[in-house]
């Protein structure tokens, strides 16, 4: 769920993803601010995102940058892709560091309303747990801008 601070320039996402078993059974939110312009054809993203991961080989959370590149391929239709990185500096508990990347197209349905699918890798390092994909493999969302 995200949705403009300020129109044409900042926004705000909210976001919660559950990885199954296979992937450490981890739940995981975010919350990101991101500058945001209002271009023609390419918009891009950049920003900060605050985690919170629980998953079976630890918890912790981060603040991360990052951000995203879509563009414009036919009206409502774009491609593009993101990135985020936490770095150990910037991480309490068992969570030492994070990635989360990926590709993927999106559909704008109706007025703030999109669905997106692609690929993404989300890979973290636990103090005790070591590295682990906590996600890897195709993802499909539903958006809702307020």
């Amino acid at each position: 769920m995200g949705g403009r601070v300020i129109p044409g320039l900042v926004r705000a996402d909210l976001g919660y993803l559950h990885t199954g078993r296979d992937r450490g059974d981890a739940d995981l939110y975010s919350g990101d601010l991101l500058f945001a312009p209002t271009l023609p054809i390419v918009h891009p993203q950049v920003g900060i995102r605050y985690q919170y991961q629980d998953a079976r080989y630890g918890s912790g959370s981060g603040l991360g940058l990052g951000g995203s590149l879509f563009v414009d391929v036919f009206p409502r239709f774009q491609v593009g892709v993101f990135g985020f990185y936490t770095p150990d500096k910037t991480t309490t508990g068992d969570l030492r560091s994070s990635t989360d990347y990926g590709a993927q197209a999106k559909l704008h349905v109706l007025g703030s309303l999109s669905v997106s699918g692609g690929y993404r890798i989300m890979r973290s390092h636990f103090e005790h747990g070591g590295d682990h994909d906590l996600y890897r493999g195709p993802m499909f969302s539903v958006d809702l801008g307020l």
